[in-house]
């Protein structure tokens, strides 16, 4: 079910929803992860300063694929995965 995060408050509630859901404690999560169950508590409370690292690896421990609805910029975005575009020309 596509849900969508627009602020950092709304991203804790799907990590801690997430996390209720497969019955983990935060600890749990720790042991998984090493992140720490205060950082845990912190993303799961919408921190707006949470490391976009740490939380990329919290959500794939989760098993949360984060996807992004790129509109038009899907060709420029590949070809810039790719290398074969360095920047954009105006």
């Amino acid at each position: 079910m596509p849900i969508e995060i627009t602020n950092p408050e709304a991203l804790g509630r799907l990590i801690k929803a997430a996390r209720m859901s497969q019955g983990m404690t935060r600890d749990e999560v720790y042991l998984a992860t090493s992140l720490s169950p205060k950082f845990i508590s912190e993303a799961e409370a919408g921190k707006e300063t949470a490391q976009i690292g740490k939380i990329l690896s919290l959500l794939n421990e989760l098993g949360i694929r984060l996807v992004a609805d790129a509109g038009d910029i899907g060709e420029l975005l590949s070809e810039l995965e790719s290398g074969k575009k360095k920047r954009l020309r105006k």
